[in-house]
């Protein structure tokens, strides 16, 4: 397992109780854990494998609690949360990520307190926030704050994902 780098357990029988034999793979550069039978519980886990870059979790019963853990992934560059039941506390528990480029919170409970949180990014590159309830205003305020930041964004229930305007 030491020369496994990139792990696909998308709907897989995996649960929260399988996770923590991914700690076991050093070298383990991407998990994809979409459909697998995961919640909270095997973030507590998964966190323990340091040498992640890329995590999916989307449609994943997530929520602030357990993807707070994810924050501790010391190399993680690219995170898959859409679809989840996160929200502003999980974008405050990341927001000193120094690694995170890549951050898709489309479908989830993220509002504007949250985007406000996204301008302290360091190395955020592009965010995806389709699906969510977060306003024009807020977007704005992010584009002034952020213009090296690509955003994915649609007003609520419209469901066509726009550029964010150069």
């Amino acid at each position: 397992p030491q020369k496994l780098r990139r792990l696909n357990l998308m709907c897989s029988h995996v649960d929260n109780e399988g996770i923590p034999a991914l700690a076991q793979v050093r070298n383990l550069e991407k998990v994809e854990l979409l459909g697998a039978a995961i919640g909270d519980g095997a973030l507590v886990h998964l966190k323990n494998v340091k040498s992640l870059r890329r995590v999916g979790l989307y449609g994943r019963p997530i929520t602030d609690a357990g993807a707070k853990h994810l924050a501790e992934l010391p190399n993680l560059e690219n995170l898959g949360l859409g679809d989840t039941q996160v929200g502003d506390g999980t974008v405050r528990a990341l927001v000193t990520h120094e690694n995170l480029q890549h951050l898709d919170l489309g479908g989830t409970e993220v509002t504007d307190a949250g985007l406000d949180s996204l301008k302290q990014f360091p190395s955020l590159k592009w965010v995806s926030l389709t699906d969510t309830e977060v306003t024009q205003h807020a977007v704005d305020r992010l584009k002034k704050a952020r213009p090296d930041l690509k955003v994915m964004w649609s007003p609520p229930d419209d469901g066509l994902p726009l550029p964010f305007p150069e």
